[in-house]
């Protein structure tokens, strides 16, 4: 059965080291299943129209090259499409220091751009 697999997995990884010795069994299980069910949203997504108004791009510097294309997003953005690039991969843009840089840097890209010139 899955859960048996999934816990000798679980058990091998965490004698590794590779995993937190006090993650159970029943939440890598949940963590597996939203991974799975993001990856078929993602999958499947087809995006329809264009969206009104001007979007920003936060790039992964140590990303895979050509996964985030902003000429993909620039056909369905009416405004600008600008590009932030920031030294981190995927799951660093959430983590100090570059969480913060982007939430600075988001800060002040949403401000009207009246204020924002001032």
């Amino acid at each position: 059965p899955p859960e048996a697999t999934a816990r000798e997995l679980l058990a091998a990884e965490q004698a590794a080291g590779r995993l937190p010795a006090d993650l159970p069994a029943d939440r890598l299980l949940e963590l597996f299943e939203r991974f799975r069910h993001n990856l078929e949203a993602a999958r499947t997504y087809r995006p329809e129209g264009v969206i009104p108004g001007d979007a920003l791009l936060v790039r992964a510097a140590a990303g895979a090259p050509g996964v985030v294309d902003a000429a993909g997003w620039r056909r369905r953005i009416a405004g600008s499409v600008e590009v932030l690039e920031l030294p981190a991969d995927h799951h660093g843009l959430l983590r100090p220091p570059v969480v913060g840089a982007l939430a600075d840097w988001l800060a002040e890209w949403s401000r009207p751009r009246e204020q924002a010139a001032c």
